[in-house]
């Protein structure tokens, strides 16, 4: 159970790495991806906290790869690299989504228009679009 549990934490956080890598350095491929919004489309105050969310989660997120590798071959320095990488996560992940709904109840341009509607609407069964 430690060994798969170690592997769902990698596979797991090197997709959160990659993507943010993705949106740090090269951001028009993160925005083919769906990853991140196109700079014109945003309020520029929000593209640049996301370049920079981006950033700072490349440089921290590489500690939940590493407490699961950690993990994989029983070191039990595993916890310390998951509880700093974890708690991290945590908090910013939660400020950011705070921040966006704040963004969004002042009106401020945070996505494209009806971004979100239209990729809810794509996935969703066609009896529940009414």
């Amino acid at each position: 159970m430690q060994i798969f549990s170690g592997i769902v934490i990698v596979a797991l956080s090197l997709l959160c790495w990659g993507g943010q890598a993705i949106v740090c350095f090269a951001p028009a491929t993160g925005v083919k991806l769906g990853l991140t919004e196109a700079e014109a489309e945003v309020e520029p105050t929000f593209w640049a906290d996301l370049r920079g969310e981006a950033l700072w989660d490349f440089l921290t997120l590489w500690t939940l790869v590493v407490a699961g590798v950690l993990l994989i071959i029983d070191d039990s320095a595993w916890s310390y690299f998951g509880l700093v990488g974890g708690g991290m996560y945590v908090y910013f992940a939660g400020r950011g989504v705070a921040a966006r709904v704040a963004m969004r109840r002042r009106g401020l341009r945070i996505s494209t228009l009806g971004s979100f509607a239209a990729r809810r609407k794509r996935s969703l069964p066609p009896a529940a679009e009414q």
